[in-house]
């Protein structure tokens, strides 16, 4: 790598050499700033002068030999490859001026004349090894050069006028006031030049980039470069370095690694110890620290720290008294010895603190230095975290708040410091939380260490895991302290009502106090949305204005960790209002707002939910994502009672999907007992219900519909857009053939809509064209059409347009017919629906009547697994009909006739087509069986 920005004085060194070596002797002094390029300036004469055929001896000092008397005249001896017995003579003259330092101690004047005649000689045999040719002599880093030495080179500097030997010294701008005597020296020689070596200009790191990167990457990384370098040369070739290293075939990109912390270690090391202290002080004080506050934490007076402030500024290390970059400063304090680092980042906390500086910023001293001594240590980590949760640096809040468990303090302080850290943790692992907090944190409320709202935290976590029994003691004991205060009897109000949506089979365990006479300006906005919401939700279908309500919460409301709960209801309730398309403009947001704050649990939640909006919407691959996603990001473990809501959601999803034997594994997942005693059981019980009536098992099926129903008139909770019971009922009834009891229940559930189209309008409309007379069930299926369209239900609305199809055929109306199932299949298969006459929803040929009925196929083994449309296929393909015949007949596509024939030889352990009459046994004729089918 050529030097840059150094020609001027390569010029001027390689004339000195050259005139000194014609017997007229030559002194340089460069001088310039730590790590500036002077050794490099020494290295480029040493090669000049010695490949003219000259001498050279040369010497470093260090500050770890500043007081060894004679260590550089030393090193220069000791590298003229002199014959023994001179190279004796000489140790024992170093050894006699050594000696003298060590006897004289302190007094200059009389170690100077002891060794005078010793000094004098030493200087005269150096002169003497230029006798056989020119002598370069080079001295670097001689602000460390030791007193002796120094009295050595003075004598030499003198003498050098008529003798072929270049002196060049090279050392920091503190040189020439380190010996005071050497300028008058310097000063009286004819040949004497000084060199002043600065760091490079912004020209001169692009031209040292351009010999390494080519011009055009040096142009991009050029700038930021030399900003973080100052233009110091040796922290420039460490930065190439890194950036060669990072990414050795690649483009060319600026990293900051451990090259450049090597690079500072070496300048700071080579720098004296005033100059050390002030780089590590500036790296971990503020940056609005002065120059007095500096001093003041170092004990230094305020000039002294200025000075090095200076000289760090020369280095490149400081622009205008501070680093150009936090890398930078990072890496000052990376080239600490652990030791040295928690030293400084304790005393660091201790001064901040004495300053009345933020928590933020003491904190993070705290956590460096593993700090734990103080009565004040547990509160300033108390507010850091608390300062820190809405600027979104939730890793740091987390760390302040477990480090602050350690830390002995207040009890009360304590019980804070826990109830943050798990309302902050259970953003990531609800599961982990309850089992490292949530004892304690009881324990807290009974002690009475968590004081008003605050006590309300543990018992919701203890609600998420159906933990009934000890939430509703801890909420008794909560209630009875709060007589006499106004806003924990709000926040009471407030709890109920959630516990009450949440567990209403257990709304007696949670009576709230009085607070008819509490001023409701004094709940928050948030609360005063939801509690309309909590208090209107049985009344959902009835009318539009709890609709507006959760509207305007999400409107006005921002997402953390006291407002997940009010945005979920509100989400839900647009989407049990039919308000899908809503709800998921909403949703979406939320779960991009979530990710961005790194809130896996909040992700997870609003993803179900988004899920469900899919399921409802028949985009059943989006449906199935969202749950896989939801589970991805919190295990099924961590859901609680919530895990019901992505496990109905998948359920409903894989069995529209006609993945049953995927359905059954999310059937066999376990669910705890408690979901059962909430709303999100009867999502589940619905789901399973379908799963049962797609299997075929449909008195189970109706079971837990009826279930259902039961739950939500004991709890009066009986809410149609959260479960649509009787219409799921109605289904299974005609399924079973119970085609009246089927429409009494869809016209009691029309009776319970509101006078708007929705989904569940649809739907039991659907249901009950379904139980009706063939001439009435045109119009009604036109109904349900409509208010599908509007819901955006595609599925539900695929599943009508079949049935319509059905009964304009079965009115003569064959050719509408055919286009509204070429329409519903189109539909189906964009919703990756099994069929829109499949086994989910009665089928549109009539009234379902027994299989036993239905066919003259004798029941056996065999047949009895086939579902009602399987059969009609069976048949028909057994009489020797073509797919495309059959697809006719039935009046469906011929994709549905495949689909019903696969399943039909799988469920008959057949293979072909020719081995189905002998399934299809005695005294049933194929050809009766046909004709039975056509009618």
């Amino acid at each position: 790598m050529t030097l840059v920005e150094r020609q001027e004085q390569i010029a001027l060194l390689r004339r000195l050499a050259a005139e000194s070596a014609s017997g007229r002797g030559r002194t340089a002094l460069v001088t310039g700033s730590v790590a500036s390029g002077k050794t490099e300036l020494l290295r480029t004469v040493v090669e000049h002068v010695v490949h003219a055929g000259g001498r050279h001896l040369g010497a470093t000092a260090s500050e770890a030999e500043r007081d060894l008397p004679t260590g550089v005249i030393g090193q220069l001896f000791h590298h003229a490859d002199l014959p023994l017995a001179e190279l004796q003579r000489v140790d024992a003259a170093l050894a006699d001026v050594s000696r003298a330092w060590s006897v004289y101690g302190a007094d200059v004047a009389a170690i100077r004349q002891a060794t005078a005649a010793k000094v004098r000689g030493l200087a005269l045999m150096l002169l003497r090894l230029a006798e056989t040719g020119p002598l370069l002599i080079t001295i670097d880093d001689t602000h460390h050069v030791d007193e002796a030495s120094w009295q050595c080179v003075s004598y030499l500097i003198r003498r050098l006028a008529t003798a072929p030997v270049f002196l060049v010294l090279a050392g920091d701008n503190s040189t020439e006031r380190a010996y005071p005597p050497l300028r008058r020296d310097l000063l009286g020689q004819p040949g004497y030049a000084w060199l002043r070596v600065g760091c490079l200009s912004s020209a001169g790191v692009t031209e040292l980039l351009t010999q390494e990167f080519g011009e055009q990457a040096a142009d991009e990384i050029s700038a930021d470069v030399h900003r973080i370098s100052g233009g110091n040369p040796l922290l420039v070739k460490a930065l190439i370095q890194d950036a060669r290293q990072a990414n050795p075939a690649g483009p060319v990109r600026l990293v900051v690694r451990d090259g450049f912390a090597h690079a500072v270690m070496g300048i700071l090391f080579r720098a004296d110890a005033v100059l050390r202290d002030v780089a590590r002080a500036l790296a971990v004080l503020p940056d609005a620290t002065t120059v007095e506050e500096v001093g003041r934490f170092l004990e230094l007076d305020a000039a002294g720290v200025r000075e090095a402030v200076s000289a760090l500024e020369r280095t490149g290390l400081l622009v205008d008294g501070r680093y150009p970059d936090p890398r930078c400063a990072a890496a000052v304090v990376n080239c600490m010895t652990s030791v040295e680092r928690i030293t400084l980042h304790r005393e660091a906390a201790r001064f901040l603190h004495r300053c009345g500086a933020p928590a933020t910023q003491i904190a993070r001293h705290v956590l460096a230095a593993g700090y734990t001594e103080g009565e004040w240590v547990l509160p300033v980590l108390r507010q850091a975290a608390e300062r820190a949760v809405p600027d979104g640096d939730l890793e740091f809040a987390l760390a302040c708040l477990r480090w602050a468990e350690q830390v002995n303090g207040d009890p009360a302080d304590l019980a804070a410091v826990r109830q943050l850290l798990a309302r902050l943790e259970w953003r990531h692992d609800p599961a982990a939380t309850a089992g490292r907090h949530l004892d304690a944190m009881v324990a807290d409320v009974a002690e009475g260490r968590l004081p008003g709202g605050a006590a309300l935290l543990p018992l919701a976590h203890l609600l998420w895991f159906g933990r009934v029994d000890e939430a509703a003691e801890l909420f008794a004991t909560v209630r009875s302290r709060a007589d006499q205060d106004d806003a924990t009897r709000q926040d009471l109000e407030f709890a109920r009502l959630w516990y009450n949506l949440c567990y209403p089979a257990h709304a007696a365990r949670f009576a709230g106090p009085d607070t008819s006479a509490s001023d409701p300006h004094r709940l928050l906005t948030t609360q005063q949305y939801t509690r309309a919401i909590l208090l209107s939700v049985g009344s959902l279908g009835a009318g539009d204005g709890i609709l507006r309500e959760a509207e305007q919460l999400l409107q006005q409301t921002s997402l953390a960790d006291i407002t997940v709960g009010p945005l979920t209801v509100a989400l839900l309730t647009l989407v049990f209002g039919d308000k899908l398309e809503t709800a998921a403009q909403w949703c979406d947001p939320l779960i991009d707002e979530a990710q961005r704050r790194q809130a896996t649990t909040w992700q997870a939640l609003f993803t179900a939910v988004r899920g469900e909006i899919a399921v409802r919407q028949g985009e059943l691959p989006r449906a199935e994502q969202c749950v896989l996603e939801a589970f991805k990001l919190m295990e099924p473990s961590a859901w609680g009672i919530f895990v019901a809501l992505p496990l109905g959601t998948m359920l409903r999803a894989t069995t529209a999907a006609g993945k049953l034997g995927e359905a059954i594994d999310y059937l066999r997942m376990t669910v705890p007992p408690i979901v059962f005693d909430t709303p999100l059981g009867l999502h589940y019980l619905q789901a399973r219900g379908r799963f049962h009536l797609a299997n075929g098992s449909y008195r189970a099926a109706l079971r837990d519909f009826r279930t259902c129903g039961d739950l939500m008139s004991r709890w009066g909770f009986d809410v149609p857009g959260l479960v649509a019971w009787r219409a799921e009922a109605a289904s299974a009834c005609l399924h079973l053939g119970e085609e009246r009891q089927a429409g009494r229940l869809a016209q009691e559930q029309l009776a319970r809509l509101g006078p708007g189209a929705s989904r569940t309008r649809g739907v039991a409309l659907r249901l009950l064209a379904a139980a009706s007379d063939e001439r009435k069930k045109p119009a009604l299926l036109n109904e349900a059409v409509r208010a599908l369209k509007e819901s955006g239900d595609r599925l539900e609305l695929a599943y009508a347009l079949a049935d319509l199809s059905q009964a304009l055929n079965a009115v003569g109306d064959s050719t509408r017919a055919r286009m509204v199932l070429r329409t519903a299949d189109r539909i189906a298969s964009r919703c990756h629906a099994f069929d829109p006459t499949g086994p989910v929803h009665p089928t549109p040929f009539g009234p379902v009547r027994q299989p036993e009925e239905e066919w003259s196929v004798p029941a056996n083994a065999a047949t009895a697994g086939l579902s009602s449309a399987e059969r009609r296929v069976v048949v028909l393909a057994a009489a020797g009909q073509t797919n495309r015949e059959i697809a006719r007949k039935l009046f469906v596509t011929v994709s549905t006739v495949e689909q019903h024939l696969t399943r039909a030889y799988r469920k008959l352990d057949v293979t072909k087509r020719s081995d189905l009459s002998a399934v299809l046994q005695a005294g049933v004729a194929t050809k009766e069986s046909s004709a039975a089918c056509e009618r």
